[in-house]
């Protein structure tokens, strides 16, 4: 989570941000992101209300009577046929084409890469589509039991990424006028992601926070197999510094936020565990889900079923620790976030639902 960086800091004074235009634009990102919003189609005005009309004039009108109709000839009775000849099958009359057959049923695609799960899947899109654009989950995080902010998840309207068709999720973390006295955090991230094969173009994040200013962008080169990482940071003192990272990719790969949303589209039964790769700054990630149990949640907008689940991260074959972290999703087709809860090395940071915007159906 992005929070996490900005909670960790000590007390510190809110960092001048004069310098801010010194961050470099990433002019070579804006070329290769093309974005497009997807407008509604136009309305076409429709001749149906004319022709409903006309409809009505007619039945004002009398028809005239129906003329009788003549007498049918009776039909001659069938041949009869004999026990042997009851035997035969007939055969098709010369000419009549060949009985159809029967539709076999929908062959579910395969799911592409081996390492992910594919229960509810066909092929890379799921079954069941959990995001709906305009969704809106808030969550008050809170650290050593103080409400320290509010942090945003969002779906927003679909969008054109380089010609193909595209979610647009964003994540925004910003703390509230009294935890702003100890340290001030104002961060956004956005990532598109492709609707039909469910892998990201990109990512875009900018951090505000009191003891740095960073911009951040990753580009997922699905045609040449690479991913391109750009960091520019100033820290409290204006010293700027620069990382850049060029690496393979790995199929299907998402990003560190594509990631926290890709999770949802998997069917989370307890005992299981959901793995998928993650790329990030220089590193192929293997995330591993783990989904413990199914709990009743109570939070202050009220009651709901969730299912419990624990992330572990490895990386270059090895799993590193992260501390206990853990996520409540609603037990249902939307998987939404209500909770997380991560023990740091000084106390603990927890966001709990406090508002729910579910979007378009």
């Amino acid at each position: 989570m992005i929070l996490l960086s900005g909670v960790l800091s000590c007390a510190s004074r809110p960092m001048q941000s004069d310098r801010e235009e010194d961050l470099v634009r990433f002019e070579d990102y804006d070329q290769m992101i093309q974005v497009e919003v997807i407008e509604s189609p136009p309305v076409e005005e429709s001749a149906e209300p004319e022709v409903e009309v006309k409809a009505q004039v007619k039945t004002q009108v009398k028809a005239p009577l129906p003329k009788p109709k003549p007498k049918p000839e009776p039909k001659p009775a069938p041949p009869k046929v004999t026990k042997e000849a009851a035997k035969v099958p007939p055969s098709p009359p010369e000419g009549d084409p060949e009985p159809e057959l029967q539709q076999a049923p929908e062959v579910l695609m395969a799911r592409q890469p081996e390492i992910e799960d594919s229960e509810g899947f066909n092929g890379r899109r799921p079954l069941r589509d959990p995001f709906r654009a305009g969704e809106k989950v808030s969550l008050a995080v809170s650290y050593f039991r103080v409400v320290a902010g509010v942090l945003d998840l969002e779906v927003l309207p679909f969008v054109q990424v380089n010609g193909e068709k595209a979610y647009h999720f964003r994540l925004r973390a910003r703390s509230n006028s009294f935890f702003n006295r100890i340290y001030s955090v104002d961060d956004m991230a956005e990532t598109f992601v492709n609707f039909e094969k469910l892998r990201p173009y990109n990512m875009s994040m900018s951090i505000r926070e009191s003891r740095q200013m960073k911009e951040i962008r990753s580009v997922h080169d699905w045609d040449n197999g690479t991913v391109s990482y750009r960091e520019r940071s100033l820290d409290r003192r204006g010293n700027e510094r620069n990382r850049d990272f060029d690496w393979e990719l790995l199929p299907y790969a998402q990003n560190v936020l594509s990631g926290t949303f890709y999770m949802r589209n998997f069917t989370l039964t307890p005992g299981k565990t959901i793995q998928y790769h993650v790329a990030d700054r220089g590193k192929n990630i293997v995330v591993q889900i783990e989904v413990l149990r199914r709990e009743r949640l109570k939070t202050d907008i009220g009651e709901f079923d969730t299912v419990v689940v624990q992330p572990r991260f490895e990386i270059d074959g090895v799993f590193r620790p992260t501390g206990d972290i853990f996520f409540w999703l609603t037990d249902d087709d939307r998987k939404l976030i209500l909770r997380f809860a991560s023990e740091l090395r000084i106390g603990a940071l927890v966001g709990q639902v406090i508002g729910i915007e579910r979007g378009q159906n």
